[in-house]
């Protein structure tokens, strides 16, 4: 429904080697060759691009980038989530659907009361 309150933890690993996925696991990523770059960052999700967003959906989950001869790739290891603002959106809901619940209840008792005709204009 919303990717508010998600933040991605976000390794990305620079390297001239080509990386299979076994060394991409987040788990085996800090015992990767040494001669790689290795930083780690948490991005709020709504702030990554859509590629990122579309492809790093689950926990390993990686893109690999190409730039003359070095390989970039960026693996999704952590999702962490605000629960505060996940409970707001589901208490929305139910309330909603509660409204509508009472809303379809009102018009058709009233309707019927009032000989409502609906025109389509």
């Amino acid at each position: 429904e919303t990717y508010n309150g998600i933040i991605a933890n976000l390794f990305s690993i620079e390297t001239k080697d080509e990386l299979n996925n076994d060394d991409l696991k987040c788990k085996n990523i800090r015992n990767n060759n040494i001669n790689n770059k290795i930083f780690s960052k948490e991005y709020k999700f709504t702030d990554l691009n859509n590629e990122l967003k579309s492809k790093l959906i689950n926990i390993n989950d990686f893109i690999k980038f190409t730039n003359d001869d070095k390989n970039l790739y960026v693996v999704l290891c952590e999702i962490k989530f605000n629960r505060e603002i996940l409970n707001n959106i589901k208490i929305n809901k139910l309330i909603n659907l509660q409204v509508s619940d009472i809303e379809s209840i009102f018009i058709n008792k009233y309707s019927k009361i009032y000989n409502l005709i609906e025109l389509n204009v």
